[in-house]
């Protein structure tokens, strides 16, 4: 609706949305490449923070008057979202790959669901909270959830989990 006042095409509007999961296409290699190097807990966290920190950023994008601008500013904050993105969902996948040895499956399935699961009530959700609060609440609300969990997983998340496969925690 915002990207609408403000007088996006159709094209540029997709073009914002599919930006997103072409960044963590493309940074999902790079984040796997990075995690001996920094662990994947502390990537997870990262990840995390970030993706928080720009959800809470564009909460505020409805204030950029310009239609070019707006643009712009949308692209480059799907763009550092995605990355964010690829970091914490990348390692999410290694931190459970050593949490639970030899439960991969299943765990990997409880995954896809909770995405799932999230995919289809993230909307809903977001929807509410438009109606409580206008454009902004959606967005604060993701970057504090966001923010509770990279502060919950620093004590939740096992420091030793990266270790045997010689991974930095």
């Amino acid at each position: 609706m915002e990207a609408k006042k403000k007088g996006l095409s159709d094209f540029e509007i997709g073009l914002t949305f599919g930006i997103f999961e072409l960044m963590i296409f493309l940074a999902s290699p790079i984040a796997g490449k990075l995690m001996p190097r920094f662990g994947p807990k502390n990537l997870f966290t990262i990840g995390l923070t970030s993706t928080g920190t720009i959800a809470i950023l564009f909460g505020f994008i409805d204030l950029i008057p310009t239609r070019r601008e707006f643009f712009i500013a949308s692209l480059i904050i799907r763009i550092l979202e995605g990355i964010g993105e690829a970091a914490f969902v990348t390692s999410s996948f290694t931190i459970n790959a050593n949490c639970f040895p030899g439960m991969l499956s299943t765990i990997l399935g409880i995954l896809q669901t909770c995405g799932g699961i999230g995919f289809s009530l993230g909307p809903f959700l977001g929807g509410i909270l438009y109606d409580i609060g206008g454009f902004r609440l959606p967005f604060y609300s993701l970057g504090v959830a966001m923010f509770l969990m990279a502060f919950l997983s620093r004590w939740l998340i096992p420091e030793d989990q990266g270790e045997a496969l010689g991974l930095k925690s």
